[in-house]
């Protein structure tokens, strides 16, 4: 389902360093930096699209989403 879905997203492959510029990997210390980052640059808003496993997700929301409502 989602190797369909990024069929159409990318007429060009993502290189790896696109992926890691891109999203939000890391430890919850290394992905409030990169949210840090985009807010110091100018990004009001994320859009997070989850990805399986839901564990990740699920960590997002306890982790990372407190510290900015």
């Amino acid at each position: 389902m989602y190797a369909e879905e990024r069929k159409h997203r990318f007429t060009v492959p993502p290189t790896v360093d696109d992926v890691l510029a891109s999203n939000l990997l890391g430890s919850p210390e290394r992905i409030h930096e990169r949210i840090t980052e985009w807010a110091e640059a100018g990004v009001d808003y994320l859009v997070i699209q989850p990805m399986p496993p839901m564990d990740g997700l699920r960590a997002f929301g306890e982790k990372i989403l407190p510290a900015y409502l």
